[in-house]
């Protein structure tokens, strides 16, 4: 349990900068603007289309 908490925490258990949470946050970054993308790309199109 401990482990799972740890990686989704901004530190490690030692009070370090925690390098897989870093990833885990740039991951979710480009995921949360892949959909923006898609969905104003999808928006564009029903527009055109009506």
């Amino acid at each position: 349990m401990k482990k799972l908490i740890s990686r989704f925490s901004k530190y490690d258990e030692w009070g370090y900068r925690n390098p897989q949470f870093d990833k885990l946050k740039k991951v979710a970054g480009t995921i949360i603007m892949t959909i923006i993308g898609i969905t104003f790309i999808t928006l564009i199109i029903l527009e055109e289309s009506l």
